[in-house]
């Protein structure tokens, strides 16, 4: 009885951490997606803002969530680093056609960042309930 209240209980506390992680990711990336080339300059500062709040929130939960598969984990934190890497190497690009395939490229990859990160964490929500 006591095992199934505890299996129970990790099962809502993974859900309600994943949800909560999952909404702030998913508000940090509605924030990019609107972004464009137009507003350049404001545009850097917001991007690398908005790319350092989802590699923050990525680590926070490769450290502190007890049995997340930190495998599945690592790759969308590589895609995110990349990211900023990439951004940051090319932040005073004066072609706008350049700016625009950089941000498009940045809106790209996060989203794919952010689409293995939930796998990561279904898959972990799968595993904690058969546990």
């Amino acid at each position: 009885m006591n095992d199934t209240i505890l299996t129970t209980d990790r099962i809502i506390s993974s859900k309600i951490y994943f949800m909560d992680i999952k909404t702030k990711l998913d508000n940090i990336n509605k924030e990019i997606q609107s972004m464009g080339a137009d507003d350049y300059i404001g545009t850097n500062s917001n991007l690398l803002v908005k790319l350092e709040q989802i590699k923050n929130e990525m680590v926070d939960a490769y450290e502190n969530y007890k049995g997340l598969n930190k495998y599945m984990v690592r790759l969308p934190m590589w895609l995110i680093d990349m990211n900023l890497m990439d951004f940051k190497r090319r932040l005073n690009e004066n072609d706008k056609e350049v700016k625009s395939v950089l941000i498009n490229n940045i809106k790209q990859i996060t989203n794919k960042a952010i689409e293995l990160f939930e796998k990561a964490f279904t898959e972990n929500k799968m595993s904690v309930a058969l546990n």
